[in-house]
C-alpha cells in the first residue's frame, strides 16, 4: 500500500492535490472555473503585500490580505492571527467569487505559509477544491507566464456552508488533555 497523497475526489483537478505546478495552472485557466488568491504579505511591512499585487499579479487573481482577510479580530490574547469567525471568511469566499464549483488556488511570495493559510482556512470551511501554487509567484515568473496589474471585479457566488475538513483543538481543550497526561504520568 503507498503512503503517497490520494487525490481529493471533490476536486474538478483531483491530480493537483495540495499543489499545483505553475504550468498546469495556466492551462487550466483557459478552460477551468479557477479563482486565484494573492497572498503576499510581510509581517514587517502588512501594506507590502497589496502594493506587490498593485504592481503585478497572476491574471484574474483577487487580493487575499493576511490581517483582514485571513484572520480574525485579535482581542489581545488570542494569538496575532486568530482564526476569522466563519461567517464573514464565508462571506468574503463569496465575494472573490468562490462558488461549490470552483477550484482556488493560492500563492503568496514567501516560503508559501501565507498561501497554506488560505488552503487550511477553505479546508476549514470544508472546501474541498483548493490547492496552492507549487513555488509560489516566484515560480510564476521563472516560468515566463503572463502577470497584470487590472484588479478584477468577481461576480459574488454562493459558497455553501460545508462541515470543516480540517480538525481545529481550542486551546482549553488542549491544555485539559496536557494536565490529563501528566497527571497519568505523575501517577505511574
Amino acid at each position: 500500500m503507498s503512503n503517497a497523497p490520494q487525490p481529493d475526489a471533490g476536486s474538478p483537478h483531483p491530480a493537483w492535490n495540495g499543489l499545483v505546478d505553475p504550468l498546469a495552472l495556466h492551462d487550466a485557466l483557459a478552460r477551468s472555473r479557477v479563482c486565484l488568491l494573492d497572498c503576499r504579505f510581510d509581517l514587517a511591512q502588512p501594506e507590502s503585500g497589496y502594493q506587490q499585487y498593485r504592481q503585478g499579479h497572476l491574471p484574474g487573481a483577487c487580493f487575499a490580505d493576511l490581517d483582514r482577510d485571513l484572520a480574525g479580530v485579535r482581542t489581545g490574547t488570542n494569538g496575532r492571527h486568530p482564526l476569522p469567525e466563519r461567517a464573514a471568511l464565508v462571506a468574503r469566499c463569496a465575494s472573490w467569487g468562490i462558488g461549490a464549483d470552483t477550484t482556488v488556488v493560492a500563492y503568496d511570495a514567501s516560503d508559501g505559509s501565507f498561501a497554506a493559510r488560505a488552503w487550511w482556512l477553505l479546508r476549514w470551511l470544508g472546501h474541498p477544491a483548493v490547492a496552492v501554487l507549487d513555488g509560489g509567484w516566484q515560480a510564476w515568473l521563472a516560468a515566463g507566464l503572463p502577470v497584470s496589474t487590472q484588479v478584477p471585479a468577481p461576480q459574488a457566488a454562493a459558497f455553501p456552508q460545508r462541515a470543516p475538513l480540517q480538525a481545529v483543538a481550542e486551546v482549553d481543550a488542549v491544555l485539559a488533555l496536557s494536565r490529563a497526561a501528566a497527571g497519568r504520568q505523575a501517577g505511574a
